[in-house]
């Protein structure tokens, strides 16, 4: 299955509590998202446990602003790739965010490849604001971010971070 996200903010809202996503197949037999003509377009995580695994993220706009929102409790990414097009890099891939402290407590991604090797992304994962016991394992995180592959602005401190057996 394929579908291109075409449209601005929130072109794919994930706004229903307790909804998982789940893709079936393997390596590039799977369901892919491309994000192709907005630099807005993103997937928004606006409900609590929601589940998306299994899917490829793909970047086929330069500058993207972010791929996937995170703004809700309890979200949990699983085996996942998010990555660029040849030089169409997103400038964040995965941003736990929520618009305010502890809006996103106890998000969790796992198992996930997120690749951008042409210059131009700022981060992989960015944990832009405080949050509770985010939980980041198991990922290949390969880029030149421009910040960092795992990036935690100043004075936005976690409680409970728990980032182990990454590649970055």
């Amino acid at each position: 299955h394929a579908e291109t996200i075409v449209s601005s903010a929130a072109s794919l809202d994930l706004d229903i509590a307790g909804v998982t996503l789940l893709g079936l197949g393997n390596g590039e037999d799977r369901p892919t998202i491309t994000f192709g003509t907005d630099d807005g377009a993103d997937v928004d995580i606006d409900a609590a446990n929601i589940t998306v695994k299994n899917f490829i993220f793909h970047c086929n706009f330069d500058a993207l602003v972010g791929m996937i929102d995170v703004n809700a409790d309890d979200f949990t990414m699983e085996d996942c790739l998010l990555r660029e097009s040849s030089g169409k890099q997103a400038l964040i891939y995965v941003d736990v965010d929520g618009g305010a402290a502890n809006a996103c407590d106890r998000c969790t991604i796992r198992r996930c490849e997120i690749i951008s090797i042409s210059v131009g992304a700022n981060s992989g994962i960015k944990l832009t604001e405080v949050q509770d016991r985010v939980t980041i394992e198991d990922c290949l995180i390969d880029g030149d971010f421009a910040d960092a592959g795992i990036h935690n602005p100043t004075a936005k401190t976690m409680t409970n971070l728990f980032i182990r057996g990454n590649v970055v």
